[in-house]
């Protein structure tokens, strides 16, 4: 029963992130073509003062991900105001080129 409840949560979740997704599709910003890659990339948020980014950033090129970028929104604001990116880390995957 706890399974099927989980399960049922998760698809619940899934679709409620699809319908957010495709919905603000094309309200989204366009994503620089220096963070684009072929086979998709991963972009992370960060700050100096963020314990977790880099971790997260090798968490991700050791399960085989090449295209990992780590923005600092210190050095480029812009970016972090493009993406109103509220709190370091913030994760943004963008989809192959």
């Amino acid at each position: 029963a706890i399974l099927a409840a989980l399960a049922v949560i998760v698809v619940a979740v899934n679709l409620a992130y699809r319908r957010r997704s495709s919905a603000s599709t094309a309200d989204s910003p366009p994503v620089p073509d220096h963070l684009r890659s072929a086979g998709g990339s991963w972009v992370i948020f960060s700050t100096p003062m963020c314990v977790n980014c880099g971790t997260i950033a090798a968490q991700l090129r050791s399960t085989g991900h090449r295209a990992v970028h780590v923005i600092d929104v210190t050095v480029e604001p812009e970016l972090g105001r493009l993406f109103e990116v509220r709190t370091a880390p913030t994760l943004l995957r963008v989809d192959g080129a």
